[in-house]
């Protein structure tokens, strides 16, 4: 069996602390995305998970779903001005819902607000604007043959 030295103090700490960040902007990058339903099965959404990538709250994650299709005409606007503002964040045009490759790993920066916990949820984060992150480096999407 092989021996291998560990140094904890090489190690950045965890920040396991999972209150809101602060209001504020913040610089992220699509973690993860893909198209769900929603609880009531009554339309469907774009989920997405960022992942901040500097600063304060550097590793923790943010979240967001983004209606496309609902019974509630105004919810399904509301999204896709959303869903338009991520694209022109990323820098995409024309693209599927469907299609995650195409968010995944885009750098951009986004504007986040605290919002209140209520019916015993605890306070979380809103994305409340998306916007390019100028001075990113260029990244491709992941390319690959996964078929989910």
């Amino acid at each position: 069996m092989s021996e291998y030295d560990f140094d904890v103090s090489s190690v950045q700490e965890v920040d396991d602390d999972f209150k809101p960040l602060p209001r504020g902007t913040y610089n992220v990058s699509i973690d993860y995305c893909d198209v769900r339903e929603t609880k009531k099965r009554n339309g469907e959404m774009l989920h997405l998970e960022f992942l901040v990538t500097q600063g304060n709250g550097q590793g923790r994650k943010l979240f967001d779903n983004l209606l496309f299709r609902h019974e509630n005409p105004t919810a399904v606007e509301m999204g896709k001005k959303k869903i338009a503002a991520l694209a022109r964040a990323i820098g995409l045009e024309k693209f599927k819902l469907n299609e995650s490759r195409a968010f995944l790993n885009k750098p951009l920066a986004v504007d986040i607000e605290v919002k209140k916990g209520t019916d015993g949820y605890a306070d979380s984060n809103e994305i409340t604007k998306y916007m390019a992150y100028q001075n990113a480096p260029a990244s491709e999407a992941v390319a690959d043959d996964i078929p989910f």
